[in-house]
């Protein structure tokens, strides 16, 4: 019984570093898109700002409205396993500056520098697109 504890520690264990991985990744390749935006609300710097706030204040409805609707397409086929991503990825809270946003037609980066997190300072990206008007995360 006791093996079958240390697995279930070790698999959440693998699964949160899982989903850490995929926050920096996201971080690294959002990040550099965007460029040095001025607030506007239809830019890719405030979706990212709005991305965040999700995960800070726990909003699993408005971060999965800020994904691209092929990653929401995914969230909607396994919601279980997506809540559960979700419970890790919103650990937070996120302390973050963007750096630059970048945007060329409908796809942009916005580069940011993560603060606050156990490897101290990390430089990341968040990638965009632009779906019906507005900026989503292509996670």
């Amino acid at each position: 019984m006791k093996w079958q504890g240390n697995q279930r520690e070790n698999k959440e264990t693998m699964r949160k570093a899982l989903v850490a991985t995929c926050v920096l990744f996201l971080l690294v390749a959002i990040i550099p898109v965007v460029g040095c935006g001025g607030g506007d609300k239809n830019s890719p710097t405030e979706a990212v700002n709005n991305f965040f706030d999700a995960l800070n204040e726990k909003n699993f409805d408005a971060y999965k409205s800020l994904l691209v609707e092929e990653d929401r397409k995914r969230v909607e086929k396994y919601p279980f396993e997506a809540e559960e991503d979700f419970e890790v990825l919103s650990t937070g809270p996120y302390e973050y500056n963007v750096v630059k946003e970048e945007i060329e037609g409908d796809k942009a980066t916005v580069v940011l520098i993560m603060q606050g997190i156990p490897s101290g300072e990390e430089t990341g990206e968040v990638n965009l697109v632009k779906e019906k008007g507005e900026w989503k995360v292509d996670w």
